[in-house]
């Protein structure tokens, strides 16, 4: 049987609006998508701020620590692809 992951989408009042089961390979896709749309408003931000506003500041702060989470679960998910799941 293969592995299957669980994304949830959840609301920020906390409900629920629903998940998905997908495989690892597609899981791997769907992080590797997001990973490629953070970076490209990293670098759109980059482009076209002058670095002097701190609102802009904090949503480009705010961007790169989401972007650094979604590497790592791509990390995670490839580390127990080669070494098992340990709890």
């Amino acid at each position: 049987m293969n592995k299957r992951y669980t994304i949830q989408i959840i609301t920020p009042e906390g409900n629920l609006l629903g998940s998905i089961k997908s495989s690892q390979y597609m899981t791997e896709k769907i992080l590797s998508s997001m990973d490629d749309v953070y970076k490209s408003d990293i670098i759109t931000l980059h482009t076209h701020t002058s670095g002097d506003d701190e609102r802009e500041n904090n949503i480009l702060n705010a961007l790169k620590r989401t972007r650094e989470k979604v590497q790592q679960m791509l990390h995670d998910l490839n580390w127990f692809k080669k070494e098992g799941e340990v709890i």
